[in-house]
């Protein structure tokens, strides 16, 4: 019994003398490559953002819209564009793109807003200022189009938001899509409000046959129309255009009064517009007449005239129709 007494002790005095002097501790082993992190009291950056090849990146902000600046110069047009944006503020949406315009839109209501034959009597300017254009802002997801007024008074530019609409198809936002040609003294241009329409959506346009002369002169055509439109689909075999008589008619074309004719796909009386199908199209005017200034010394006969100097001009515009 003294033996094991002995035993006893001893090994109690080596346990007491562990626990009063620990062994350090060894670090846990971490995955290859991958440091164990100690805890930091410092203020966190900013987050970040993890790409699919596994880099880290910062926050990206959202693009910057496009700036269309028209005839407005150049450092006149940002400091627009920013106060047009900033009036728009509270709208909540990305604004995707800015047309600008020494021009001015309708401030009666937000049914003339984008309306190109709006008659609207001018708007006062802010005290102490005078108007320098107006604006017009596209959002992100959003049919609907921001109108607003821009003023200079005193070094500021202020901007009155005059209301928010979906813009009609006849509207051109910034500047409308065109083409022209010219024989001699004559001019055929196309213009269109824009140049992505849907295959709902009735194609508006028009064309018009100039003459710069200094004095009116004869021309003849079909009694039904001066100007027609052929519409052919680009990279297909689709083409679409209508008849017209093949009588002679003469007709006065005055410097100051152009002959226009509005987007069709008949010569009938009011059809007006078009629809096409999905696709890639061009839409092509085309005005064919006799006569004008070398045609025949004055007086002549109408079949003189139908006879003479024959002119054919053609000018297109590319545009896409969505389903």
């Amino acid at each position: 019994m003294r033996g094991r007494a002995r035993w006893v002790f001893l090994l109690a005095a080596v346990l007491i003398a562990a626990c009063s002097n620990p062994s350090p501790v060894m670090p846990t082993a971490t995955a290859l490559g991958t440091p164990s992190a100690s805890p930091s009291t410092s203020t966190p950056g900013p987050a970040t953002t993890r790409t699919s090849a596994g880099a880290s990146s910062s926050p990206t902000a959202s693009s910057a819209p496009n700036i269309a600046c028209a005839e407005v110069a150049g450092d006149l047009c940002q400091s627009m564009a920013a106060a047009a944006i900033r009036a728009v503020g509270d709208r909540g949406a990305a604004v995707t793109n800015v047309w600008l315009s020494s021009g001015a839109l309708c401030p009666v209501s937000a049914d003339c807003l984008f309306d190109p034959n709006a008659n609207f009597p001018p708007m006062l300017p802010p005290d102490g200022g005078n108007w320098l254009g107006s604006a017009e802002l596209a959002f992100a997801g959003a049919e609907e189009h921001a109108g607003i007024s821009l003023a200079q008074v005193g070094d500021q530019i202020v901007a009155k938001l005059l209301g928010y609409r979906v813009p009609p198809l006849t509207w051109c936002s910034g500047s409308c899509p065109s083409s022209a040609t010219t024989d001699g003294p004559f001019r055929l241009e196309l213009v269109m409000p824009r140049t992505v329409w849907h295959s709902a959506d009735p194609i508006s346009g028009r064309a018009i046959l100039s003459y710069d002369g200094q004095e009116p002169t004869e021309i003849a055509a079909s009694s039904q129309a001066v100007i027609t439109f052929v519409y052919v689909e680009i990279g297909g075999e689709r083409t679409f255009s209508y008849p017209i008589s093949a009588d002679c008619k003469p007709y006065t074309l005055d410097p100051a009064t152009p002959i226009g004719e509005p987007v069709r796909m008949s010569a009938l009386p009011g059809a007006t517009n078009a629809t096409l199908p999905p696709g890639n199209w061009t839409i092509t005017a085309v005005a064919q007449f006799a006569g004008g200034p070398d045609a025949a010394p004055s007086p002549f006969s109408s079949l003189d005239l139908c006879r003479s100097v024959q002119h054919e001009l053609r000018t297109s515009v590319a545009l896409t129709v969505l389903d």
